[in-house]
């Protein structure tokens, strides 16, 4: 299939910004980057990554000659500022988070056909807690569709040096990224899906805490703990809900008078559990409790028009949970049942975004991301 006119620009395009995302990603994070595959390859490939934080794609696409076409969350899309640079420059496959999408397929696919390489994630969302997070099914399928070599960059250090939950960003940010051939098309020709799927999730798991207590690495900061309390809702002392209060790099459970704080190296001291992985796996076991709470924040509501790429202006709203449904307080109370909620995501940090009677929702929560995610949905 030839390139297209838009194609040549996106080539001229990219090629000219490139050195300014070599000084950015230089200024964004000290990376050690190792490789067994050649970045100047010209055929197309399948390049797989674990997910560490919201903006590593950039960081693992930018050492091949050749840009990969990049699948990424549809909303963003409709961000003002950034809708033009996706679609004309960066070759961006708008997906539907928490959606199987034919369509993101079918341009994966096209791209394919014009000789391009092709970037995926996966986990479909960056790590809230430092671990691997459940890799789609879909992705072996898709491995075995293209018969493309797949590439796998393993990523290690940038969740530690941008946990997705922080609200202040660290110093001294270090990750390290490994390249390798994961499957050639010969590969992926003899496999069967099933073993496609078992080397690739065995490939992208990691744990970001395991790998910091050999490598020790500091990282620098003030406020390092704020955000803690917007992923974690309960104590693992005391079974306390949204009990934290969290200042600087302190953590205290206001029920029991527990009190603990955030290493410069990433690790709580003074809680039973010492990373954010621990204290959710301690909380993941309660959330059928969880939905028995009611629980509340401030937070700003828009709504998203995906075939116009468009969102509407936003406005404060207060949203409360209780009984299964989701409150939105602004001039009036509109009620939405969880059981009526069409694929419930967080995106961003805190945005919790969802579909309702045929208009998708953005609410951006000033508190309990996780809990209001965990407590309308199960899968995440």
């Amino acid at each position: 299939m030839k390139k297209t006119a838009a194609d040549h620009f996106s080539d001229i395009s990219l090629r000219l910004l490139r050195p300014i995302g070599f000084l950015w990603m230089r200024y964004d994070m000290q990376k050690k980057i190792t490789t067994t595959v050649d970045f100047r390859r010209k055929d197309p490939f399948l390049l797989v990554a674990n997910h560490t934080y919201q903006f590593d794609v950039v960081q693992i696409a930018l050492p091949f000659r050749v840009t990969p076409a990049i699948i990424s969350q549809e909303s963003l899309l409709s961000t003002m500022g950034l809708r033009w640079l996706l679609q004309h420059v960066g070759r961006v496959i708008p997906k539907s988070k928490g959606a199987s999408d034919v369509r993101t397929i079918r341009h994966l696919l096209t791209y394919v056909k014009k000789g391009y390489p092709v970037m995926v994630m996966p986990e479909g969302d960056s790590t809230y807690f430092g671990h691997t997070g459940e890799v789609e099914p879909a992705t072996a399928k898709l491995i075995k569709k293209l018969e493309l070599d797949v590439v796998v960059a393993k990523v290690k250090g940038g969740y530690l040096s941008k946990p997705r939950w922080a609200k202040h960003a660290r110093r001294n940010r270090y990750a390290e990224i490994h390249y390798d051939t994961l499957f050639s098309k010969g590969d992926v020709r003899r496999l069967s899906v099933e073993q496609i799927e078992h080397i690739l999730v065995a490939a992208l798991a990691h744990d970001d805490y395991e790998w910091q207590r050999h490598a020790k690495h500091v990282y620098q900061g003030e406020r390092m703990a704020e955000g803690f309390e917007n992923v974690i809702y309960r104590c693992p002392e005391c079974g306390a809900y949204h009990a934290f209060a969290v200042q600087d790099d302190a953590i205290v459970c206001t029920a029991c008078d527990t009190h603990g704080v955030m290493n410069a190296y990433g690790f709580i001291e003074g809680f039973s559990c010492e990373t954010l992985r621990q204290f959710d796996e301690a909380q993941r076991i309660h959330d059928d409790e969880l939905r028995q709470q009611t629980f509340q924040s401030e937070a700003s509501l828009q709504f998203i028009d995906h075939d116009k790429r468009e969102r509407t202006k936003a406005v404060r709203v207060q949203v409360a949970y209780q009984h299964h449904a989701l409150h939105i307080k602004h001039k009036s109370v509109e009620t939405v049942p969880v059981a009526q909620m069409v694929h419930p995501v967080l995106t961003m940090r805190r945005n919790l975004t969802f579909e309702y009677q045929n208009k998708v929702y953005l609410i951006k929560l000033d508190s309990y991301a996780m809990s209001f995610l965990r407590a309308v949905q199960t899968k995440y």
